[in-house]
């Protein structure tokens, strides 16, 4: 296993949202769903690669209209629980890699180092890919 590879996702939950939704450029669209989930992965500078695992349909939905990225674990053994004063900060980008901060609400806050293991619970919604679409 490589730096940046994710080693686990298990989703935990989803809900289908009854009705219709939108898009994020304002087109209808049917079949949207909330999921929730955690991800377990070694961290790297250049990202923890979500691509590999088949980008946002690795969390259940084939576009995402709104994903929630919060760190519940880091260190070398994957352990270490922020604390208040040392929170830390995940964000996903347009090519499918999570960055994440560490020590954020320090005076120098810094990434995390090369192979530690962060664990993230994540929440999506968007358009489901496990039910058909009627428009």
């Amino acid at each position: 296993m490589a730096d940046g590879d994710i080693t686990s996702i298990k989703e935990l939950g989803r809900y289908t949202l009854p009705g219709g939704g939108f898009t994020t450029a304002g087109v209808a669209k049917n079949n949207k769903v909330v999921a929730w989930g955690e991800i377990i992965g070694t961290y790297k500078s250049t990202g923890i690669d979500l691509t590999a695992k088949g980008g946002s349909l690795a969390l259940g939905v084939s576009e995402i209209d709104f994903i929630d990225l919060t760190v519940t674990k880091t260190g070398v053994a994957g352990t270490t629980v922020p604390v208040s004063d040392k929170l830390s900060l995940a964000n996903i980008n347009a090519t499918w890699k999570i960055f994440v901060v560490d020590e954020e609400g320090q005076a120098n806050p810094a990434v995390p180092t090369a192979g530690d293991i962060i664990t993230i619970q994540y929440m999506v919604m968007g358009d489901d890919t496990r039910t058909v679409e009627f428009t």
